[in-house]
């Protein structure tokens, strides 16, 4: 009987499709070789073949990254796109200050005794008997 070692997460499965490479790294490699290819002919014509192979390292690099590195499980481009929004787009820590006038009210409101508040509410009868805007009062 021939036995076949199965994964035990088969949410990390991906189906090859030419030799060891899935759809998503076969398709960065190309990208990046015809980056490569590309920056070495600009470098070799402007006469600076001995920066060309770093530059085309450092220009294919991302296109190769994209295929191959899964940080935190996600595709690079959608880590690169929450990175992007919870630093620049949605920061934990705001730049800007906010005025929270609620706080501020909370500061203001003192608890009363009931000696001040009886002294309050005869105040406010005394004002509502003589204004007319203080009827609510009554």
């Amino acid at each position: 009987m021939i036995e076949v070692q199965i994964p035990k997460d088969i949410r990390k499965y991906e189906a090859k499709l030419v030799g060891p490479f899935t759809l998503r790294q076969l398709i960065a490699f190309i990208v990046g070789c015809v980056i490569a290819y590309f920056t070495y002919k600009v470098m070799s014509s402007l006469n600076l073949k001995e920066h060309a192979v770093p530059m085309c390292m450092l220009l294919a690099s991302p296109a190769l990254a994209m295929g191959y590195v899964k940080p935190y499980g996600m595709p690079m481009e959608r880590f690169l796109q929450t990175a992007f929004i919870t630093t620049v787009l949605a920061p934990a820590e705001r730049k800007y200050k906010t005025k929270n006038t609620f706080k501020y009210a909370a500061i203001k409101q003192k608890t009363q005794s009931k000696k001040e508040y009886q002294k309050r509410l005869k105040k406010d009868k005394k004002l509502a008997a003589s204004d007319s805007k203080y009827e609510s009062f009554k």
